[in-house]
């Protein structure tokens, strides 16, 4: 029955849409950034000690 209010009302009401569309965008950009920084090194730390790992980071 929630998933049914759910749906109709994402279909019916277009400030709701944009309402979980900014919601969805803002988790996305928060993970941009360390998939960004670690794509140089293929989301691999390279490094055996927490310090180094931290400092690589």
């Amino acid at each position: 029955m929630r998933r049914t209010v759910h749906a109709a009302k994402y279909l019916w009401d277009p400030s709701y849409r944009r309402r979980i569309g900014r919601q969805l965008n803002k988790g996305e950009s928060l993970h941009a950034l360390p998939r960004d920084l670690h794509y140089a090194q293929q989301a691999t730390i390279t490094t055996p000690h927490l310090a180094d790992q931290s400092e690589q980071a």
